[in-house]
């Protein structure tokens, strides 16, 4: 019994003992920063996080690993990635067929930044199993702000015209022979009321104003006011005499009643020949818009 048990354990080691290790691949030469010998339960994503690199990054230097399924005391060798990529994730190849294109088109990047990312792919014939790094896409280019519109220029106010200044209205002249003029300020008037306030005769008054009804005229009438005659008085010398030259009378060529509503200075004078400041400095009393 004894012996059997012997035996048993005899050929168990030598059966682990005569199992081969996986070997290197050949064909690949990576730099390793170094080696060490997988425990149980490992993969290629685990040795990867030890040293700060992807699953991808251990399956490319030891491409006969089945990372899901690594052998206790495997010697692996840890990579040395001057520049490798950065991965956002890692994928596992998990069915017959895929290749950088559609597991590309997966993660939404190109087909060579995958490559780059796995350089020991053969794109068109990935094995099942097999650890995939997926890099992480650039940043992307911001938008150029769009150049803001230059803001128009306003336009110049137009400068408001001068108004023009009112033409001042010419005096009237007093007629010829006349001191003043008197405006008719209110009913009643006559002739003799108005002689009596500037000492002259009411015959004077009609003489100057001959236009006038002597007993009834209207308000606001223009007058004419004629000097008044010379009185007899003491002289320094009784010899003297003192002459005084009647004013002028304005001479007529014709008067002219107004025919109808409406008619004024300008109308008037244009139908005998004058202008109608003539026509208004003949006839003073009168309003030349409203006759």
């Amino acid at each position: 019994m004894a012996l059997t048990l012997i035996s048993i354990l005899t050929l168990v080691s030598t059966a682990v003992i005569a199992a081969p290790l996986p070997q290197d691949d050949p064909n690949v030469d990576p730099s390793c920063i170094m080696n060490f010998r997988s425990v149980a339960g490992e993969t290629c994503d685990s040795i990867g996080q030890r040293f700060d690199m992807t699953g991808a990054d251990i399956l490319a230097a030891n491409t006969f690993l089945d990372c899901t399924n690594i052998w206790e005391g495997t010697p692996i060798c840890v990579p040395s990635i001057p520049s490798a990529p950065s991965c956002a994730s890692t994928y596992i190849v998990t069915h017959e067929g895929e290749t950088c294109d559609s597991i590309s088109s997966q993660f939404d990047v190109s087909s060579s930044e995958l490559f780059a990312a796995n350089s020991f792919l053969n794109c068109e014939d990935i094995w099942l199993n097999t650890n995939i790094c997926i890099p992480s896409q650039g940043p992307s280019v911001p938008a150029v702000p769009a150049v803001p519109a230059v803001p128009a220029v306003p336009a110049v106010p137009a400068v408001p015209a001068v108004p023009a200044v009112p033409a001042v209205p010419a005096v009237p002249a007093i007629p010829a022979g006349c001191v003043s003029i008197y405006t008719v300020n209110s009913q009643g008037e006559t002739c003799d009321s108005i002689a009596a306030q500037f000492e002259v005769s009411s015959s004077d008054i009609f003489a100057y104003n001959d236009f006038l009804n002597c007993e009834d005229i209207w308000v606001y009438t223009e007058i004419c006011i004629p000097p008044a005659a010379p009185t007899d008085g003491p002289t320094d010398s009784p010899s003297a005499t003192i002459s005084i030259a009647p004013a002028p009378v304005p001479t007529c060529a014709n008067n002219y009643v107004v025919q109808s509503t409406g008619e004024t200075c300008d109308s008037i004078g244009t139908q005998f020949g004058v202008s109608g400041p003539e026509i208004l400095a003949s006839n003073t009393f009168l309003d030349c818009q409203d006759i």
